[in-house]
């Protein structure tokens, strides 16, 4: 999924879908007004204008027949009516002076971060281009000053006059979105300080996967042990299975946390999912593992304390539980195919990258193959003598 793409579908679940057919607008600006006085949405936030009521038709798209039933509209319309609003309302913006005001910076439109474009288009998109043009100016110095803070804290806009936490959202879930902000408590340090969605993370901290556990080595793992939930994760039981593939890094999984005040606690989930295709990189793994259920919750209040522990807890599992599980499962099949006479080995090829092993013959006398026993030494030192004998007699 593109940026573009995956800010399309959250402005999309920002406005709602309002419906196939018309539907009386429930926008606060226009509560106090009667029903027959009160506009028309349909689909994903478009607002019915009179020439379109007269002529039936939405950007080309037939939304009331011949005789004056309404023609239900379906998804990939809406879908279309969407765009079309969204590259209007960016048009007009800029001919009502967001260019104008570009140039005097010394900046243009095309050379602008997709970001900040994609994060504009939805301003022009929510308040009306027209309106936007004339009425934004201190955002593009943000931009000039490659301030994304700034221009995130410019993009709040009011519902009927006041500040609101639906606003706040928005601009939140849009600029996460585009990559402008990493978590809830950035945006409320840009300025958007009513934002309350759990629909992106509190506080994102990377966890690290290197960082060695030194001390109280034993009771500390069991400990850690303890957290893990009776029912693991499938990214987990995956990540412990010897014969699933890695990265190019030599991974099967990558962990982060956030913080989620809805769940009371750090979220650990993964960055590296298993799909058709092999290993891949979610867009937004948090929401991804929200929506899968199958992140790890550390439970405890916001702040470095659980943040820690969230972190103790990925170190646990990437350097202790995942590397020895797959050592062990290596281990015990070499063993078993050494006791039953196999002619085959596996190398840490076989360990890292392919998910079967391809069978060797033993070689007959005269041929020269060397066995790998430095290799194996080093890889699996915890292999007993009497199997890493067994196995060398294989090459003998």
């Amino acid at each position: 999924m593109s940026l573009k793409d995956r800010f399309l579908a959250v402005q999309r679940l920002s406005e709602g879908d309002h419906g196939d057919t018309p539907k009386l607008t429930k926008d606060a600006g226009e509560a106090h007004l009667t029903d027959d006085k009160k506009s028309h949405d349909i689909g994903f936030g478009h607002k019915i204008t009179n020439d379109e009521w007269a002529k039936g038709t939405i950007h080309g798209i037939q939304f009331i027949d011949s005789n004056g039933n309404y023609i239900p509209l379906d998804l990939e319309q809406k879908k279309t009516i969407h765009q079309e609003d969204l590259r209007k309302n960016l048009s007009l913006a800029r001919s009502h002076g967001w260019d104008a005001k570009l140039k005097r910076l010394g900046l243009e439109w095309d050379s602008l971060d997709e970001r900040y474009q994609l994060a504009l288009g939805d301003l022009a998109f929510h308040v009306g281009g027209e309106k936007a043009g004339k009425g934004w100016t201190k955002i593009f110095k943000a931009i000039q000053n490659k301030d994304a803070e700034a221009f995130v804290r410019e993009l709040r806009r009011r519902d009927a006059g006041e500040n609101t936490a639906g606003m706040d959202n928005r601009v939140a879930k849009i600029t996460y979105a585009v990559n402008l902000i990493d978590s809830l408590e950035g945006a409320k340090r840009a300025g958007l300080t009513l934002a309350n969605t759990n629909e992106i993370p509190a506080k994102l901290a990377p966890v690290p996967l290197s960082k060695p556990i030194t001390e109280n080595t034993e009771s500390t793992s069991t400990n850690l042990f303890a957290q893990l939930p009776n029912k693991r994760p499938s990214w987990l039981r995956r990540a412990t299975d010897y014969t699933t593939p890695t990265t190019e890094n030599n991974e099967t999984v990558r962990t982060q946390s956030g913080y989620s005040e809805d769940l009371g606690g750090e979220v650990l989930f993964p960055t590296i999912r298993m799909g058709e295709q092999g290993l891949y990189e979610p867009e937004d793994p948090f929401r991804e593992a929200l929506k899968q259920r199958d992140f790890i919750l550390v439970k405890g209040p916001a702040g470095e304390e659980t943040q820690t522990r969230a972190t103790e807890l990925s170190n646990f599992i990437s350097n202790e539980l995942i590397d020895n599980a797959r050592k062990v499962g290596l281990q015990k099949e070499m063993a078993n195919q050494a006791k039953a006479g196999m002619k085959e080995v596996s190398t840490h090829k076989r360990l890292f990258k392919k998910p079967h092993p391809t069978p060797i013959s033993k070689p007959q006398r005269g041929e020269d193959l060397e066995f790998p026993g430095e290799e194996i030494l080093a890889l699996f030192g915890t292999l007993g003598k009497a199997t890493y004998k067994h196995l060398k007699d294989l090459f003998n």
